[in-house]
């Protein structure tokens, strides 16, 4: 089995997720200065560029591998191998924008680049360089497949690829090893891909013996894990029954709060369009307004985006004062290094009231409600749910991750990632800004997910513009909650 790499249950679910219309990658949208990134006539340095990165992927081992799949006796599985004829020119590219180079052009085109699935012949990645962004600035579009890497790594892979923007020295005027010319020019609309892409190679099949083998592998968990469990409440048992009622908790509260969503107009089948806002806000003010009143900023985002929901509900004529939404927090486990990313998370469950006039009110009834979630272990709860993935077939995996296109258990999903903990470059360029960009799947047809970096909150909202068109009211509400909770929310009252 060397040089493989098998994928997780949980990565592979969002294989099976992935269809033409719902492309699951994650991404990031990022806008640097110009400078390095540019030459003296303002052209990209397309070729120093993939240069500095392809010596930076020595870092990043699993952005080289690609897809195959292996048979089992349970069905074919899907495992990371190496790329043998792996070439970052194409997954390092260029586009021009459209004239006059503002924001609603980048995000038309971040829109049309975010429509398409990435190829599963390479490896699961792309960076998209904008060009004619105005300003000068240069803006880079990073898509990662769910199954390669989660939110948390993405961040983690923008680190490594990129510099600390204070040890990088003035940018150099050409490549440390020139590398041969690209196929069109950086100042093109469009770069070429490399002609000679190569087809999957798929791993060898192996034996009957090795099946086996394999097959004892994956359910070997199951007595050992038994095995353990007794032996850890033989040795520990307070701490080995603690572990197991907080778990047991967590999902009493799953299953008490309501494990079916409140019915509203928002939840639709996605179609394959995409359109991205981008919400800013002065983190510094976020923050003073969560502790003012005893939350957190991702709970102010929770509460903003309830608002947000509200007001557009309220636009297509349906009550939501005394109802809520049911939202789903993604919640970061840790990561593994830089050889293995995938998904390392679990989540939180959240109701979100939607009809608050007040939106202070909102943020400490979300605020008590993430509290309480997290008293009871709900994400050690979440997370046992998706570790049982590993146990089963991998056929039950593939109809599990099908059956979303129609749950009924969530309403949207809001993700909070935190940014570099440092400022950013290429090539000397500055990083400027960076907003994240969650995948659409099944029947929720927006998105929300932020980012803190260089002192402001910055959010994506990604929707399909046929399912949501109204894509503008929600936004504007969400604006609406984060003006009101920067400068009007109280303190939570005083227990009496």
């Amino acid at each position: 089995m060397t040089g493989l790499h098998p994928l997780s249950a949980l990565d592979s679910a969002f294989l099976a997720l992935e269809s033409d219309r719902t492309p699951m990658h994650y991404a990031s949208l990022g806008i640097f200065g110009g400078g390095g990134l540019t030459d003296a006539a303002g052209d990209l340095r397309l070729g120093a560029i993939r240069e500095l990165l392809e010596q930076r992927l020595a870092r990043v081992p699993a952005l080289r591998r690609k897809l195959a799949y292996r048979p089992t006796f349970s069905g074919a599985v899907a495992v990371w191998v190496e790329d043998p004829r792996f070439d970052v020119d194409h997954h390092v590219r260029v586009r021009s924008l459209a004239t006059p180079g503002d924001e609603p052009a980048l995000l038309d085109r971040t829109a049309e680049l975010l429509r398409a699935p990435i190829d599963r012949a390479h490896p699961l990645w792309e960076l998209w360089f904008l060009t004619g962004l105005s300003g000068g600035r240069v803006a880079v579009l990073e898509k990662i497949h769910h199954s390669l890497a989660d939110g948390l790594a993405g961040v983690e892979i923008a680190t490594l690829l990129f510099d600390a923007a204070a040890d990088a020295g003035p940018p150099p005027s050409s490549p440390p090893h020139p590398r041969p010319p690209a196929a069109a020019p950086s100042s093109a609309s469009d770069s070429s891909l490399p002609s000679s892409s190569s087809p999957a190679r798929s791993p060898p099949t192996p034996t009957p013996a090795v099946r086996v083998l394999e097959e004892l592998e994956r359910v070997a968990p199951i007595p050992a894990r038994a095995v353990s469990l007794a032996l850890g409440q033989a040795r520990h048992p307070f701490r080995t029954t603690s572990d197991g009622m907080s778990v047991a908790r967590g999902l009493w509260s799953i299953m008490a709060g309501g494990l079916i969503a409140p019915r509203h107009r928002l939840n639709r089948a996605v179609g394959s369009e995409r359109r991205i806002v981008l919400v800013r806000q002065p983190l510094e003010e976020i923050h003073r307004a969560a502790a003012q009143a005893g939350a957190t900023v991702n709970d102010v985002l929770l509460a903003a985006t309830g608002t947000g929901i509200g007001d557009l509900l309220r636009g297509r004529g349906e009550r939501v004062e005394g109802s809520e939404a049911q939202i789903l927090v993604p919640v970061g486990l840790g990561g593994t290094g830089t050889d293995q990313f995938g998904n390392h998370v679990s989540a939180l469950v959240v109701r979100v009231p939607l009809g608050a006039a007040d939106p202070g009110a909102c943020l400490q009834a979300v605020a008590r409600t993430t509290a309480l979630r997290k008293h009871q272990h709900q994400a050690a709860a979440a997370g046992a749910i998706v570790g049982t993935f590993s146990l089963v077939p991998q056929p039950v995996v593939d109809l599990v991750a099908r059956a979303v296109h129609h749950q009924p258990f969530v309403t949207v999903v809001v993700t909070n990632v935190p940014g570099p903990g440092i400022p950013l470059s290429a090539l000397g360029s500055p990083l400027i800004e960076a907003f994240p960009v969650v995948p659409l799947a099944g029947n929720l047809p927006v998105g929300i997910a932020a980012l803190s970096y260089g002192g402001q909150l910055s959010v994506g909202v990604l929707a399909d513009p046929l399912a949501c068109p109204d894509l503008d009211i929600l936004v504007a509400g969400m604006e609406r909650a984060f003006r009101s909770l920067r400068h009007d929310v109280s303190p939570p009252a005083t227990p009496a």
